[in-house]
């Protein structure tokens, strides 16, 4: 199982090298820094099943946006931040996906942005959780493991839910 010390590593590692940007420590994204957010995820299916989920708010978006795609902050268009936020989440579940055990298979992105919503990883449980600071915006990682069925319960009794 990856362990948070080992998610802060794959990310730090994914970021500097993909991003070329500084990540530090840092708190999970508070109730006003989650009032409209950006929320990236990728599922793991195979030996290990579950799911990777990123958070951070416009900001910071539109930051990874322009170093990713090469253009100007200004520039970056909604729809170039949820890429961006997506290619990310693909990326460092790419790497997640080779520290486990296989074989195994990762789903493409997908990503919500907005405010006042909720992602729901059904039948899971959130086994690590990461909080960073990038150019002085939080940002937030959490890892969530696939539960196995429980005979005679509904699967949204057994959710796991972001946030």
């Amino acid at each position: 199982m990856i362990a948070e010390n080992q998610l802060r590593a794959l990310i730090d590692l994914v970021w500097t090298t993909t991003l070329q940007m500084e990540l530090a420590p840092g708190s999970l994204l508070t109730a006003p820094e989650r009032a409209y957010a950006l929320a990236a995820s990728v599922q793991v299916t195979g030996a290990w099943q579950g799911a990777l989920v990123l958070e951070c708010a416009p900001p910071l978006a539109r930051c990874i946006a322009a170093r990713l795609f090469n253009i100007d902050e200004n520039e970056a268009t909604p729809a170039d931040m949820r890429d961006a936020l997506g290619e990310i989440a693909n990326i460092v579940g790419g790497n997640l996906k080779a520290r486990l055990p296989g074989p195994s298979a990762l789903s493409l992105p997908m990503v919500t942005q907005g405010s006042d919503f909720l992602i729901s990883i059904l039948r899971s449980r959130r086994v690590c959780q990461a909080g960073f600071v990038c150019s002085g915006h939080p940002f937030a990682a959490s890892l969530y493991e696939r539960l196995p069925a429980t005979p005679g319960l509904c699967c949204c009794e057994e959710s796991a839910v972001c946030g």
